[in-house]
């Protein structure tokens, strides 16, 4: 960040059109996420957020595969996050793309 400030933060995820069908897997749930790089390396998620569908139990799985996160942050001046996606059981290969927003406004002092 460039300074110390409250920001307001947007982060919107989309893959594919919007909505995937596919066989049920147990590779876990995707999501988003919002992590906060620490000096002493590694890092903290400030958010994250699940993508959501239904389920026909052991049958199909669909999922809404768009989400967005609006948050607000207080964070200091030389922060650096990063705007992370967890594919969960999604098999990449069926997708056709996808697209990312990030917006960042400092608010307040």
């Amino acid at each position: 960040m460039p300074a110390n400030g409250v920001y307001a933060i947007n982060f919107t995820f989309r893959y594919g059109t919007g909505v995937q069908l596919s066989l049920l897997n147990f590779g876990g749930t995707p999501k988003i996420g919002i992590l906060k790089h620490l000096t002493t390396g590694g890092y903290t998620v400030i958010n994250k957020k699940d993508f959501s569908g239904a389920t026909l139990p052991l049958v199909l799985s669909l999922l809404i595969s768009d989400t967005e996160i609006n948050s607000i942050h207080k964070l200091n001046k030389d922060d650096i996050l990063s705007f992370e996606y967890y594919r969960g059981g999604i098999s990449l290969n069926l997708l056709t793309g996808s697209v990312s927003e990030i917006s960042i406004y400092k608010i307040s002092d």
